[in-house]
C-alpha cells in the first residue's frame, strides 16, 4: 500500500544539512546512509532523502547512495529525480541489477520500450531467475498491449516469488482487462492459497467478488482483510462503501467508527465518519464531526479543507470564508485554500477577489483543473473573454472530460462569432455524453449564427426537450421564434414558467425581453422590474430597460439605465459602445470620447475601443499624435480591418505624412469599396499627396452617396480640385 509522506520543521531539514559536514568523505557516507536508511523504516521518507542526498555529495561515485536516494524519490513521487539517480547508479555499477530493473521501470512509463527491453534482457541473461525483472517485463508487454506475453512474463514472477501478492494483483488486473473473469478468479484464489495471512491477498480477491456483484463473498474477504491488518484502511473503506451501497446505514456508520479508533492518526481514518455523514445528506452530524476532528487534529489542514467545502454546499458562506483565512493565515501557500476563499467569493458574486483568489490556487497547484474552471467563471463575469478562455482550455487540458469547461468554450467561441469551433465542440460533447442538454443549447446558437435555423430548431427542442426548463434554452428558443416571426408563440411558454416559478428572476427576465419583442413595452418594463425587485443584481435588467426607454423615445432615461447597466457590469464593453453610440448620434462628442476613454480604461488592449477613440480625436479635438499610437495598436491586433486601417490612414493624413495615409485608407478602400468615409479620406490623403486625378474619382463617389454626412465637405475639396486646373 502506498506510503503517506509528513514533512518536519525546515529548522530540522538545515540540521541535516548541516550534519552532512565532514572531513572524512567516507565516515560521512556512511554515516549519512545509516541515518536514511533509519528514517526509511521510520517511515520519514523525506529526512531519508536529504540523508541519501548528503551521502551522494560526501562521495558521488558511491552506486548505493544514489540507488538509495532514487528509491526515496521514488516514494516521494519524484520520478524525474529517480531517473537521473538509476542512470548515475548503473553508470556506477552496471552489475546492480536492481537499480537496471527499477531504471527499466521508469523507461516503459516514459515509453522508451526498446531500451527497457535490453536492460531488461541483460539482467534476465545473467539471473533468469530475477521475479522483479520478470514482472517489469510483464508490465512493458502489457503496456504494449501484448497481453500474453505479459501474462507469460508475470506467471514466472509468480512462480519465483510467490510471496509478492502483488504480481498476483497485476495478473488478475490483466485477465480481468480482456474479460477472462474465471482466469482472474483462479489468480486471486491461488494468491490466498499461497498467501493465507496476506491482507492484500484477501482485498483482490474481496475486489473481485465485488466487480462480480457478489456482495456477500466480497464482504467475507472484506473482514478477512481488516481481521489480518486492524489498522490498515482501504479494506474497512471499501466495507463502508459495500455498506452504504446495501443500504445498511448503521452498520456503515459503526464500520467508520470502528476505522477511526482502529487508526486514529490516519487522516483518512479519522476524516471517515465525516465524509459518511456529509454523503448521506446528514450535514448537522458531519459538520459536528468535522468540527471535532478539528479540536483533535489541530494541525491537520484535511479536515478544515473538507468543512469548508461542506460548508459552501450547505451556503454557510461567512463559515467557508473564515475557515479558508484561519487556513491561509497558517499556511499562505494552502493551495485549496484560497481555491475555496475563491469559491465563496463567486457565490457572492465578487467576481474581481474570486479572480484574485483562483488565480493564486493555480499558481499553487497547477494541476488543480477544477480552479482553473472557476477562474474562467470569474473571468467570464467580469468580461474579459480572453482570460476565461485561456482558463477553460487548461482546465480542458488538465481533465479532458470536463464537460462544463468544454462547454464555456464553446459559448465564447460563439460569443466571439468563430461558430465552426462551437459546432466542433459540441460535436465532441454530444457524442460522448449523449443527453448533455446545455451542449444542445449552444449547439442551436452556433447553428443559428450559421444561418441554419434549419438545423438549429431540432437541435435547441432537443436540448429543451431534455431540460424544459433551462433559462439558455428558453432564451433561445425566444431568439428562434423571433426570427421565425412567432415570438407570441415564446411568450406563452415563457409565462407558463413565470407562473410556476415566480420568485425565479431569470424567468421574468426572459419575458420582459419576450414583451419586448412584441412592442408590449408596458409589460416588458413591469417584468424587468419584477427581476430586478427580486434580485437586485439580475444582469441585463438595465439593458434591457435602457432598451425599452429608447423604444419609448426617453433618451435621457434609457442613458441614465446604461449608466447603471456599467456601475452594476463594469468589464462590459457592450454597454460602453451603446452609450458612446448614443452621444454619438446626438452630437455630444465630448461625452462620446469621455465614454471611450472610460472603456479603454477597462480593457486597455481591446483594439475595437482604441480604434473608436483614436477616430474620435481625429475627427472631433485631441492630440493626433495619441490617436496615432492609439490607431496603430488596434492595427497590430486587427490587421485585417479595414475600419481600423482607414483610422490609422487619417491619423498620418492629419500629422502630414500623405504617402503613409494613402496606403492605409487605400486598404479600407479596397475592402469597404461602398465606404464613403474612405473614399473621403482617400480623396483627401490623394489631394496631400499631390495626386489630384486619383482624389477626383475617390471625392466624386463620396460627394454622389447621398447618405453621407460629409458629402458637402467631399464636394467642397472636389470643388476645389476642379477650379485649381489649369
Amino acid at each position: 500500500m502506498p506510503i503517506r509522506i509528513f514533512s518536519r520543521s525546515a529548522f530540522a531539514c538545515l540540521l541535516l544539512l548541516l550534519a552532512a559536514c565532514s572531513s572524512d568523505p567516507a565516515a560521512q557516507r556512511a554515516k549519512s546512509l545509516q541515518k536514511g536508511k533509519d528514517y526509511l523504516r521510520q517511515g520519514n521518507t523525506r529526512e531519508a532523502a536529504l540523508e541519501f542526498r548528503n551521502a551522494v555529495q560526501a562521495d558521488p561515485k558511491s552506486a548505493e547512495s544514489r540507488f538509495l536516494l532514487a528509491r526515496a524519490y521514488l516514494r516521494l513521487a519524484n520520478p524525474g529525480g529517480a531517473f537521473e539517480q538509476l542512470k548515475e547508479t548503473v553508470a556506477l555499477d552496471p552489475n546492480h541489477s536492481e537499480a537496471q530493473v527499477e531504471l527499466a521501470h521508469l523507461q516503459i512509463q516514459r515509453r522508451e520500450y526498446a531500451d527497457a527491453e535490453k536492460r531488461l534482457k541483460v539482467v534476465l541473461a545473467k539471473n533468469p531467475n530475477d521475479a522483479r525483472a520478470h514482472a517489469v517485463l510483464g508490465q512493458m508487454h502489457f503496456s504494449m498491449a501484448k497481453s500474453e506475453a505479459a501474462i507469460a512474463e508475470f506467471n514466472r514472477a509468480i512462480e519465483l516469488d510467490p510471496a509478492r501478492v502483488e504480481y498476483s494483483t497485476v495478473l488478475g488486473s490483466i485477465y480481468m482487462s480482456g474479460g477472462k473473469r474465471k482466469e482472474a478468479e483462479s489468480v486471486y484464489l491461488s494468491s490466498v492459497q499461497r498467501n493465507p495471512r496476506s491482507m492484500l491477498a484477501r482485498l483482490d480477491l474481496a475486489q473481485y467478488h465485488l466487480a462480480q456483484g457478489d456482495n456477500a463473498n466480497g464482504e467475507k474477504e472484506l473482514r478477512s482483510a481488516i481481521q489480518l491488518d486492524p489498522a490498515e484502511v482501504a479494506p474497512r473503506q471499501l466495507l463502508v462503501s459495500l455498506l452504504v451501497a446495501s443500504n445498511r446505514q448503521a452498520e456503515a456508520e459503526q464500520a467508520c467508527k470502528d476505522l477511526k479508533a482502529a487508526a486514529p492518526d490516519n487522516p483518512e481514518a479519522y476524516q471517515s465518519l465525516g465524509r459518511f455523514y456529509q454523503s448521506t445528506g446528514q450535514t448537522d452530524k458531519a459538520v459536528a464531526e468535522y468540527q471535532s476532528v478539528i479540536r483533535s487534529k489541530p494541525r491537520d489542514p484535511g479536515p478544515k479543507l473538507a468543512l469548508a467545502d461542506l460548508y459552501i454546499g450547505l451556503d454557510r458562506r461567512q463559515d467557508a470564508r473564515n475557515l479558508a483565512m484561519e487556513l491561509i493565515k497558517a499556511n499562505p501557500e494552502e493551495a485549496r485554500a484560497h481555491f475555496f476563499l475563491g469559491r465563496v467569493s463567486l457565490r457572492e458574486e465578487k467576481f474581481q477577489e474570486a479572480t484574485i483568489s483562483l488565480q493564486k490556487a493555480t499558481v499553487l497547484d497547477p494541476q488543480m483543473a477544477e480552479a482553473f474552471y472557476l477562474l474562467g467563471n470569474a473571468q467570464d463575469a467580469l468580461g474579459l473573454a480572453r482570460q476565461a478562455r485561456d482558463s477553460y482550455s487548461q482546465a480542458v487540458k488538465l481533465q479532458p472530460t470536463m464537460a462544463e469547461a468544454r462547454m464555456a468554450l464553446a459559448r465564447i467561441a460563439n460569443t466571439e462569432g468563430d461558430v465552426e469551433s462551437a459546432l466542433q465542440i459540441t460535436g465532441q460533447l454530444l457524442e460522448a455524453i449523449p443527453g448533455l442538454a446545455p451542449a444542445y443549447v449552444i449547439r442551436a446558437r452556433a447553428l443559428m449564427d450559421k444561418g441554419d435555423l434549419k438545423q438549429a430548431e431540432p437541435v435547441l427542442l432537443e436540448g429543451l426537450k431534455r431540460d424544459p426548463e433551462s433559462v439558455a434554452g428558453m432564451a433561445m428558443l425566444l431568439r428562434l421564434r423571433a426570427t421565425q416571426g412567432k415570438t407570441q408563440e415564446a411568450v406563452e411558454r415563457i409565462s407558463q414558467l413565470v407562473q410556476k416559478y415566480p420568485k425565479q428572476e431569470s424567468y421574468r427576465m426572459l419575458l420582459g425581453t419576450a414583451y419586448y419583442g412584441v412592442n408590449d413595452l408596458a409589460r416588458a418594463e413591469s417584468n424587468v422590474r419584477e427581476a430586478m425587485a427580486i434580485n437586485p443584481k439580475t444582469r441585463s435588467a438595465h439593458v434591457m430597460l435602457a432598451n425599452i426607454y429608447f423604444a419609448k423615445g426617453l433618451t435621457e432615461e434609457a442613458k441614465r439605465a446604461l449608466y447603471a447597466a456599467i456601475e452594476a457590469q463594469p468589464r462590459d464593453l457592450n454597454n460602453y459602445f451603446r452609450l458612446e453610440l448614443q452621444y454619438e448620434n446626438e452630437g455630444n462628442w465630448a461625452q462620446a470620447k469621455k465614454i471611450s476613454e472610460r472603456a479603454l480604461q477597462v480593457d486597455p488592449q481591446s483594439p475595437v475601443i482604441a480604434n473608436q477613440l483614436a477616430y474620435l480625436i481625429l475627427e472631433h479635438g485631441g492630440d493626433p499624435n495619441y490617436a496615432l499610437s492609439l490607431a496603430q495598436q488596434a492595427k497590430q491586433k486587427m490587421p485585417n480591418s479595414p475600419e481600423v486601417s482607414d483610422t490609422l490612414g487619417w491619423a498620418y493624413y492629419k500629422l502630414g505624412l500623405a504617402s503613409q495615409a494613402v496606403t492605409h485608407i487605400k486598404q479600407c478602400v479596397d475592402g469597404l469599396p461602398a465606404n464613403p468615409d474612405c473614399r473621403y479620406h482617400l480623396g483627401m490623403a490623394y489631394i496631400a499627396a499631390g495626386n489630384p486625378a486619383a482624389a477626383h474619382v475617390h471625392l466624386k463617389r463620396a460627394a454622389q452617396d447621398s447618405n453621407f454626412k460629409g458629402a458637402g465637405k467631399a464636394r467642397e475639396a472636389l470643388n476645389g480640385i476642379t477650379s485649381a486646373r489649369p
